[in-house]
């Protein structure tokens, strides 16, 4: 499969959300080949699933500390976009079924990771990708691991959601590299009875805390693209950057 790679700038989350939707539309028209796009936030964003409420969150506090709030045309919970490496994908459902593919691109998002020095796996539990993601539960979505998800001493490093769009599907996620998408347990609502926060100290992991040292997008994106170029035979092409007016075209 010959895949487009675009290394793309930091950009405000509705205009990431857009651009990510954008793709799956012209890959259904036949307009693009399938494409992988790895961008970063510009400023933060706390993004919500699409079958999941704001009330569950202090919008005015966000709003307040800086923080865009938007909602992915994917399923699955919320997370803080800062400090990251973030992935899209268009693939046709012809290549695969949306299993087979979530596991395809996974594969290749650890094989860049590994690149990097990281010792990661694919883990998690039994669950599957419907019961975790659009079913109520933990509002975060590094609260949980569902099963092929990168994890590193068992602890969840990179997230990821998925949604069929015609004939395409959009899988887009997250690779921590810092740790301040930890952050999010100060936004989320509390109310009476209300389970307990997520301790992501205890649960997630970040590129720069198994490294001993700050982790760059570039760096990231870099490996990641290699990997992914590997992986899905896109020839002897280097990854594209294209400007952010040019995308998806």
């Amino acid at each position: 499969m010959t895949l487009r790679v675009i290394i793309d700038g930091p950009a405000p989350g509705a205009r990431n959300m857009e651009a990510d939707s954008a793709l799956a539309a012209a890959l259904d028209r036949g307009e693009i080949p399938p494409t992988l796009r790895l961008y970063s936030w510009n400023p933060p964003a706390l993004s919500i699933g699409y079958h999941q409420s704001t009330g569950d969150f202090d919008v005015g506090t966000l709003r307040g500390a800086g923080i865009d709030i938007i909602r992915r045309p994917t399923g699955g919970r919320a997370i803080l976009h800062w400090h990251e490496l973030t992935y899209a994908i268009v693939l046709p459902l012809s290549a695969g079924t949306p299993r087979a593919l979530y596991e395809r691109v996974h594969g290749a998002l650890l094989a860049g990771i590994t690149s990097m020095g990281i010792g990661a796996e694919l883990g998690g539990s039994d669950e599957g990708l419907r019961g975790a993601y659009e079913t109520p539960g933990g509002v975060a979505c590094f609260s949980r691991s569902v099963r092929s998800e990168i994890q590193a001493g068992g602890k969840k490093l990179a997230g990821s959601a998925q949604r069929k769009t015609g004939a395409v599907i959009l899988q887009h996620g997250s690779f921590l590299l810092g740790r301040q998408h930890r952050r999010l347990a100060e936004f989320i609502r509390r109310t009476d009875g209300g389970a307990a926060l997520p301790d992501f100290a205890s649960g997630t992991t970040e590129a720069e805390t198994i490294l001993g040292r700050p982790v760059s997008f570039a760096e990231a994106a870099d490996a990641v693209a290699e990997a992914f170029t590997t992986r899905f035979a896109a020839g002897d092409r280097p990854p594209m950057t294209v400007p952010q007016a040019e995308v998806p075209a």
